[in-house]
């Protein structure tokens, strides 16, 4: 089975999302540069009730060395069963690739989504 990526709808218990768009600029200089990566994820709360949902806590990008980085927080607040485009913000070294992010629910349930796709 290969794994979620572009366009693909993925459930994590009470919130669904699609991962849109990878996109990654590197910046700086005098040595401290950074490459930083917007990940775009339409982010669905599939319950009756309303939720909040922090990016800083279930949001994490790996690299192709194994490294994961999390999410600069940010909250959504989603109203029963709606949903919203969302940036999800991370800041790698400059020589970083990215290959996956997990996004988890707020019931803890993760799933990862393929950057290689």
């Amino acid at each position: 089975m290969t794994s979620p990526t572009y366009g693909d709808l993925v459930d994590a218990g009470d919130v669904s999302f699609i991962v849109t768009k990878a996109q990654g600029l590197v910046k700086g200089d005098n040595g401290d540069r950074h490459q930083f990566v917007t990940v775009t994820v339409q982010i669905q709360n599939l319950t009756g009730s309303p939720i909040t949902w922090n990016a800083a806590d279930r949001a994490t990008l790996t690299d192709t060395d194994g490294k994961t980085y999390t999410a600069q927080g940010h909250e959504v607040e989603l109203p029963a069963q709606a949903a919203s485009k969302e940036l999800l913000n991370f800041v790698l070294p400059p020589n970083a690739l990215p290959s996956h992010v997990d996004l988890q629910g707020t019931t803890g349930k993760t799933k990862t989504v393929s950057l290689n796709g």
